[in-house]
């Protein structure tokens, strides 16, 4: 497996590897929506060579599938070359095979797989998988990682008395403002469970992180969404917890550990009267509103 870069700066993998169907051939795989000039080179390298090798006598064929992406639209292809003799002379053909419609395909499985089906945003198993690699860059850079875990407040109340409708509809409305809070390649914006959302923020320290977390507590207010059976607010509101760590190769902190002082701190906000940040300071210390 090897990487490249795409130009958000996540990882371009491309795979080599024997096709199973096609004894003695290479496929090289690309996968991706995205690709600098760069990596259009290598591409182009990786095919010369491919060729040069059928031409050798090297492998008996070779193709492989590649980007070919417009402004408008995306577009994958696959090259073939093969030896083609007639008589004494040697020739070989290379065609190039439109394969867009089974790679757009690829891409919604993909997605379904790491996307909720109803807000739209990071599934909890791809915020997991997300949070451990952010862990791994902190700990190599030396940066901090926090997370805001957030609760939809007097949820069940609101979807008892409106509907499973409504609620969902208000779920899909609280997921779409977070998005935008998501700005970085290091940032996640996750539904986590039923009406609880969580957020990761690389590179982040904690008075931002908590800067962030008062300007989402103040934007699902300003949405407005009518909850009669509020306590207070008689609309919406969420109860946002922060925690903030710096991995250390010399303790044993995981990321566990940073959700747990997350889930703290919003525990607090809750037991507080709701609708507020609370921030856990460090993974033992007291909690801060």
């Amino acid at each position: 497996m090897f990487n490249g870069s795409t130009t958000h700066g996540k990882p371009f993998p491309r795979k080599i590897e024997a096709n199973p169907t096609r004894p003695g051939a290479i496929r090289i795989t690309y996968a991706s929506a995205a690709i600098q000039w760069r990596t259009a080179i290598k591409i182009a390298v990786d095919a010369l060579a491919g060729i040069e090798a059928v031409i050798r006598g090297e492998e008996p064929i070779f193709y492989f599938e590649y980007p070919c992406h417009s402004p408008d639209e995306q577009r994958w292809f696959m090259m073939h070359i093969r030896p083609l003799d007639q008589n004494v002379l040697k020739h070989f053909v290379i065609t190039h095979q439109n394969i867009t419609e089974r790679k757009l395909a690829e891409q919604r499985v993909e997605e379904m797989a790491v996307l909720d089906g109803l807000t739209g945003i990071a599934n909890r198993r791809h915020f997991d998988d997300f949070l451990k690699t952010e862990w791994r860059r902190a700990l190599r850079l030396g940066h901090p990682v926090s997370i805001a875990l957030l609760d939809i407040d007097h949820f069940k109340p609101y979807n008892d008395n409106y509907g499973h409708v409504a609620g969902d509809e208000c779920l899909r409305r609280v997921g779409k403002t977070l998005k935008h809070f998501s700005r970085r390649p290091g940032d996640l914006v996750a539904r986590y469970g039923g009406e609880e959302f969580a957020i990761i923020l690389g590179d982040t320290g904690k008075e931002v992180a908590c800067q962030l977390a008062e300007e989402i507590r103040a934007a699902i207010l300003a949405l407005d969404i009518h909850h009669e059976y509020a306590t207070r607010a008689k609309c919406v509101t969420v109860s946002i917890g922060v925690a903030t760590l710096r991995p250390d190769a010399q303790s044993d902190m995981s990321p566990l550990d940073l959700i747990n002082a997350a889930d703290q701190a919003l525990f607090e906000a809750k037991d507080r009267g709701r609708n507020r940040v609370c921030v856990q300071n460090g993974p033992t210390g007291n909690i801060s509103t």
